[in-house]
């Protein structure tokens, strides 16, 4: 009981650490920010030269978009793996509809391909080639991968809805935010200038899923302690991307890198 109130706890405070979310369970959304009704695969930039992976794991061929970002090369869409069984990860709100656009949604000891136990235990192990449920040939993006591909777009400090790493958000799919000062809305999008194509996938902990539309939040494969690793999070209200420390046991997006 304590464990689940301490969650629905985290749950709360991550609804509201997505400051100037209007609506942070998602849905709806004004003329400029696109909102979370588009087409699947509608999200990449026609002007960049995407490349393609098919993962046969499973005996489904699930094929990906790829992008080159500074000598890396990166899923630009979130991992769509369920395991053989079907039973690893979630859709969020469970509907299979929003694992074909977002993506499905990892704790961490299921996107690092781990025992469970591992959740809530120190696992101490090397973050550096892990591939984890990624695809063979492909590895869970680490630390040293985001700082590369944040550092690449601009920095993770500049607060612009359409600047800094507002350019590794997707061009549609993010809700509109408020602007208190002006009194009026404006586009949650970014502007996707190197074809990573973030999309606001939202997390889902015990149960409960929040901010589809308005963030999205992704692993890597670096934990804190026991209980906590570390992820990334995107906001409709701003660019920069968040370095946050987060509970194992909540189920975020997962991006996979050569």
């Amino acid at each position: 009981m304590k464990k689940f109130i301490a969650s629905v706890v985290l749950f709360s405070v991550l609804l509201v650490g997505g400051c100037g979310d209007s609506n942070p369970t998602g849905g709806g959304g004004g003329e400029n920010g696109g909102g979370s009704d588009f087409t699947p695969g509608s999200q990449f930039n026609t002007k960049i030269m995407y490349g393609f992976f098919t993962d046969t794991r499973g005996g489904k061929n699930q094929t990906y978009h790829t992008v080159v970002i500074n000598g890396k090369t990166w899923f630009a869409e979130n991992l769509n793996y369920a395991g053989v069984n079907g039973d690893i990860g979630v859709c969020y709100d469970n509907k299979a509809d929003n694992c074909t656009k977002y993506g499905r949604l990892y704790n961490w000891a299921e996107a690092m391909d781990i025992d469970s136990k591992y959740n809530n235990e120190l696992w101490g192990g090397s973050d550096i080639d892990h591939q984890g449920i990624c695809p063979e040939g492909w590895r869970l993006a680490n630390n040293a991968d985001w700082n590369n591909l944040v550092f690449t777009a601009g920095g993770d400090t500049t607060r612009s809805p359409d600047g800094g790493t507002g350019k590794l958000k997707s061009k549609i799919g993010w809700e509109s935010a408020w602007n208190a000062v002006l009194g009026q809305e404006y586009s949650g999008n970014g502007t996707d200038d190197y074809g990573f194509s973030a999309l606001p996938s939202g997390f889902s902990t015990v149960g409960l899923f929040g901010n589809i539309g308005y963030n999205g939040y992704w692993w890597s494969n670096r934990e804190i302690n026991a209980t906590g690793a570390w992820n990334r999070i995107m906001r409709n209200h701003h660019g920069e991307v968040t370095y946050s420390l987060s509970d194992k046991v909540d189920n975020f997006s997962v991006r996979c890198v050569q």
